[in-house]
């Protein structure tokens, strides 16, 4: 899937300085222009027209990449906002 590959190209093309430590568990966030364009990019591809995580294509993205969405913070009527964590398992961007 393209959009996949350029979500990928978006997020590892994010400089270092574009990180900054979270107050939660999120550990250290991605920001900035890139940022904001990896944000709407995975609203779009992760997010149903109704507001929902799209399982099937978060699951497909996840199995053939090194970057893994997860839920964010959540609430009784489920996500509020995803997480796409970087292989080093301590930078992510949040999206949603």
């Amino acid at each position: 899937m393209r959009e996949f590959e350029k979500l990928v190209e978006l997020l590892s093309s994010i400089p270092q300085e574009n990180f900054r430590e979270g107050e939660d568990e999120y550990g250290l966030f991605a920001f900035g222009d890139i940022a904001s364009e990896a944000d709407e990019l995975a609203s779009e591809l992760f997010i149903t027209t109704n507001g929902q995580p799209d399982y099937e294509v978060i699951i497909e993205f996840n199995k053939n990449n090194d970057f893994k969405i997860r839920a964010g913070e959540t609430d009784s009527f489920g996500w509020l906002t995803g997480v796409i964590w970087f292989p080093d398992d301590e930078h992510c961007l949040v999206f949603g």
